[in-house]
């Protein structure tokens, strides 16, 4: 088992819904970008299990618009997306926007 996994069993057993949240999309990135196969493996096998609550923030949070989608077809939530054009899409969910990040950086 790898040290992330057990983070997000760990976050799991907690209800720490944003950290689930940030693990999840961190490994359906790493598996639709091509780096890791088994980061798929690891949405497959939790994602079905996870609360309600808990699969509806991955889904809104998600930043890859058209596996967003899917994956809320799937599992019966309200799509985050709207296609609006070739290669636009429009965010039409409750969550902040996960392409409108507004972190702060501090200078040092």
């Amino acid at each position: 088992m790898r040290f992330l996994e057990r983070i997000l069993i760990v976050a799991i057993n907690e209800g720490a819904i944003n950290t689930v949240a940030e693990l999840m999309n961190s490994f359906m990135s790493d598996y639709i970008e091509g780096y890791y196969n088994w980061a798929g493996e690891i949405v497959n096998r939790y994602f079905p299990k996870l609360s309600r609550e808990m699969q509806i923030k991955i889904v809104h949070t998600c930043t890859f618009e058209a596996f967003a989608n899917k994956l809320a077809r799937a599992y019966d939530i309200a799509e985050p997306w709207r296609k609006v054009g070739e290669f636009q899409w429009e965010y039409k969910g409750f969550e902040s926007n996960p392409h409108m990040n507004k972190e702060v950086h501090l200078n040092k």
